[in-house]
């Protein structure tokens, strides 16, 4: 296996700090530190784990595919690695999710499904409580835990992965956690959106492990395009595209207003997106909208054929995947 990153491990140390000690960088100073279009940043709180049911979804056969995926957390990573893909670039504008991501994969190389679940909330758990325990002697456990579960995957991480490690080491021995390093802080109730858990596919998973590449790019989705990437033939954009932002202020303008701005802003972005695209090759995007209900459907479906599915319904939304076929 191969992991590619192209940042250096040191300036993401820095953000690091910056961000674990809340202090926030002004955005209108250095808007070059924030997604142009979503809500999210250089060094923000990562998902540790999907909050979509991937399983559902997932193409489960990738062999000989180029796939290019949100890092995010690493789990639709994790699901193109069970299909079979070999070469897989990875994108997202947070610094911190490849390191988690290099973290988790370690974890999985290391231990078989039972324990690799108890290490993970072990170590999830643990920085969770660095923060809000207010107890020196609880500090200290969680410290030593924490170091612990990275020293033991440790021969896993690429030299880049361990300087990164080593400073957030670093950084808890000395100092005080303020920002919260991940969104959710243990797996309960998230196996069962990770076809990976299922049957003997977590040992299939481990298995492929060992011959993906990998390559990490630290890029807003709409900046992709001039990283001279390449094409694929598959995208994993999990929900970002109903994460777009149109507005700063959304409450002085009418929601019809509001939804057709950000029609207009999903065209705009599906038109940069192709250009990244096999011919017939497939944007897979997680979201609770249903684009055949915008007034603008037929701008998009000049370019791609859209199907829609709906994968579940929670206590706030319902929820689809919509796969957007070049033409």
């Amino acid at each position: 296996m191969e992991r590619i990153i192209n940042t250096n491990a040191y300036d993401d140390i820095v953000l690091l700090n910056n961000f674990l000690s809340k202090n926030n960088i002004d955005i209108e100073s250095n808007p070059e530190l924030y997604s142009k279009i979503t809500p999210f940043s250089k060094m923000c709180p990562v998902y540790s784990s999907t909050n979509e049911n991937i399983k559902l979804y997932y193409e489960h056969n990738l062999k000989n595919k180029r796939v290019l995926s949100i890092t995010s957390g690493g789990d639709h990573i994790m699901h193109a690695v069970l299909a079979g893909a070999t070469d897989i670039t990875a994108y997202d504008i947070n610094h911190l999710c490849k390191y988690f991501v290099s973290l988790k994969i370690a974890m999985i190389k290391t231990y078989n499904k039972e324990d690799y679940i108890k290490h993970m909330n072990l170590f999830l758990s643990s920085v969770y409580g660095i923060k809000v325990t207010c107890y020196q002697s609880y500090h200290d456990d969680m410290k030593i835990v924490i170091i612990n579960e990275i020293n033991c995957v440790r021969d896993k991480l690429t030299k880049e992965e361990q300087i990164f490690w080593d400073g957030f080491i670093s950084y808890i021995k000395n100092r005080s956690v303020e920002s919260n390093m991940f969104c959710e802080y243990d797996l309960s109730g998230r196996e069962e959106y990770n076809a990976y858990f299922e049957n003997n596919n977590y040992d299939i998973l481990k298995e492929n492990l060992e011959r993906v590449t990998i390559n990490y790019v630290d890029s807003d989705i709409i900046d992709l395009p001039d990283l001279n990437l390449g094409k694929f033939d598959l995208m994993y954009t999990s929900n970002i595209l109903d994460r777009v932002m149109v507005l700063k202020n959304v409450s002085s303008t009418s929601m019809y207003t509001y939804k057709k701005m950000w029609a207009k802003q999903m065209i705009n972005i599906l038109t940069l997106l192709s250009s990244l695209l096999n011919k017939n090759g497939v944007i897979l995007s997680a979201v609770t909208s249903v684009y055949k209900d915008l007034e603008n459907y037929d701008e998009i479906s000049s370019l791609y054929k859209i199907e829609e599915e709906e994968t579940h319904v929670d206590n706030l939304f319902e929820h689809y995947t919509t796969r957007f076929i070049l033409k």
